[in-house]
């Protein structure tokens, strides 16, 4: 589900660097050969769960001249891509780096340059310091004061540190950009299974505003059993903007400040949870608390993920309270 913007990432580098292949593996997640571009070729994708469109435009000089300038300018964020086996190109790469950051110096988007190909360098180090010099990578921490900067060396073929590169472009383009980390305050997710149930919840000092409300929903959907209906409701609990999804054998709630989160945003995390299957073997609790995380690290940066743990239950009748420390009746997974 797009809940966010759509995302419009402009990636250049001179001919034969990798930006056709970089787009294909963005869209496929693998490595595809690929035909040079000529002119500018549109994609759209999801990367993290976050809609973006990309621009993969041709390195010819011809195209460098007339088509980049008026896509870089509307973009949301740069990509710049230098074939880093081919050490003769570096000049004519800086020059036209340089000439694309102009473009966007004062636009504040993030700005990402990958030196490609690093599989088939051998002597990295030098390489490494040849290519920090040649394009005055230095230089961008101290011009780059509205736009933020991150290169990385990386292979598209292999994969390598592709998935490091997106997931800085990821936050920020869209977390901090959007400022969703400030807003969350506590995460909680009920599940039921036949022998056993669990809570994954966060341990952040915020939840102490919530408990009562947590608690109250929580036994309102324990008594109603097997008879309640699928449900996403939106309230307002004193300052607090709650999202709650209730489920025959699970239910999410997640609080917020009550200006703040979007409840498209909430429902992605419903959309994704649906699909968990907690087992009577009592072991998959563990590979739903690893998706639970990674979910709310993909949705949110804040210390929620960080501070998750999940209590088991025999029976859920035992679960006392909603307080970030351990139950009794219940043990402490994480």
């Amino acid at each position: 589900m797009i809940y966010l913007e759509r995302a419009s990432i402009a990636i250049t580098g001179l001919q034969n660097a990798g930006k056709t292949s970089l787009t294909q593996r963005l869209l496929t997640g693998r490595h595809v050969d690929s035909q040079p571009t000529f002119g500018v070729d549109v994609e759209f994708t999801t990367y993290r769960n976050y809609p973006l469109k990309i621009w993969d435009m041709g390195g010819h000089m011809s195209f460098r001249t007339q088509v980049w300038k008026n896509y870089i300018k509307r973009a949301s964020a740069f990509i710049f891509i230098f074939d880093a086996s081919d050490i003769s190109k570096l000049e004519e790469s800086s020059e036209w780096f340089w000439k694309c950051f102009s473009w966007i110096e004062k636009e504040g988007i993030p700005v990402v340059f990958l030196a490609n190909k690093w599989d088939l360098v051998t002597a990295k180090d030098e390489a490494i310091k040849r290519i920090v010099s040649g394009f005055r990578l230095e230089e961008m921490a101290t011009v780059s004061l509205q736009s933020p900067f991150q290169f990385f060396f990386v292979s598209v073929k292999t994969g390598a540190y592709i998935s490091d590169a997106m997931n800085w472009l990821i936050v920020k383009n869209f977390i901090e950009k959007n400022r969703i980390d400030s807003r969350i305050l506590s995460f909680d997710l009920f599940m039921k299974a036949e022998e056993y149930s669990i809570h994954i919840h966060d341990n952040t000092e915020y939840r102490d505003n919530s408990c009562a409300l947590i608690d109250m929903h929580f036994k309102k959907w324990l008594n109603a059993e097997s008879n309640i209906i699928e449900a996403l409701e939106e309230i307002i609990y004193k300052n607090l903007k709650v999202f709650i999804f209730s489920h025959p054998s699970k239910m999410i709630i997640l609080t917020t400040k009550s200006e703040s989160l979007d409840k498209s945003i909430f429902t992605n995390i419903v959309d994704s949870v649906k699909s968990y299957e907690l087992a009577d073997d009592m072991n998959s609790y563990i590979s739903i608390y690893e998706s639970t995380k990674q979910l709310l690290i993909n949705s949110f940066q804040s210390d929620i993920s960080d501070s998750l743990s999940c209590d088991i239950f025999s029976e859920f009748a035992n679960r006392r309270d909603c307080s970030k420390h351990p139950n009794p009746g219940g043990d402490e997974y994480v």
